[in-house]
């Protein structure tokens, strides 16, 4: 899927590994530390057609769910 990710507490950090773009979106929306990052493909007809995924963030206390644009 050309991205990977590192966690530094509750910051999640996004890059493309086979080039360099300059650019390294960061999410910094959750109050714990992230403890498993996840992708799954966005279930038909749940969110706009622009989504295609959808990124699963855990923490010690709760699972949450992001929709992602990210072209992968």
């Amino acid at each position: 899927i050309r991205h990977t990710w590192a966690t530094a507490n509750n910051n999640l950090f996004l890059w493309r590994f086979d080039k360099w773009d300059g650019q390294c979106p960061q999410y910094n929306g959750e109050r714990q530390a992230l403890c498993a990052v996840g992708l799954s493909m966005a279930k038909p007809r749940i969110f706009v057609e622009a989504i295609r995924h959808v990124l699963i963030l855990a923490t010690p206390v709760e699972v949450r769910s992001c929709a992602s644009e990210l072209s992968i």
